[in-house]
């Protein structure tokens, strides 16, 4: 059974690294667009934040590796994670990027925008797996 939440949900020592990152990308130029870092930030101050004991395993967060889905058609798997560890090859998606900001404290069953080309596209959280 998959549960909705209200709003996203972030583990708290993920929430003051971000809110670091946040902070420091007026300084560091790291190639993602400052829209990006200003809706993270958004999610980030609409988030309820839990301790990592009380966090709910279905719950997008970095190291997280997620399936999306498009009109439930082809799915797309990528791990989310911070901006400087982002290589094509292993399928990350930063944490400051378009789809994975739109995916970050969310959960599966849940629906996401993500700009495109001027567009909103719609996607699908299909799956969720956390590391061990």
């Amino acid at each position: 059974m998959t549960t909705t939440y209200q709003e996203p949900i972030v583990e708290k020592r993920e929430y003051v690294l971000l809110k670091r990152l946040i902070s420091l990308s007026n300084f560091h130029f790291d190639g993602s667009p400052p829209e990006e870092v200003n809706k993270l930030s958004e999610l980030l101050k609409n988030a309820k934040v839990l301790d990592e004991e009380d966090m709910p395993k279905d719950i997008i967060r970095l190291q997280t590796t997620v399936t999306v889905s498009q009109f439930e058609s082809q799915e797309i798997r990528f791990q989310i994670v911070l901006p400087d560890a982002v290589t094509l090859k292993e399928k990350h998606k930063s944490v400051l990027s378009a789809l994975g900001v739109a995916c970050f404290g969310h959960s599966p069953g849940q629906q996401i925008h993500v700009p495109c080309d001027g567009f909103l596209e719609q996607y699908s959280i299909v799956k969720v797996h956390q590391p061990n």
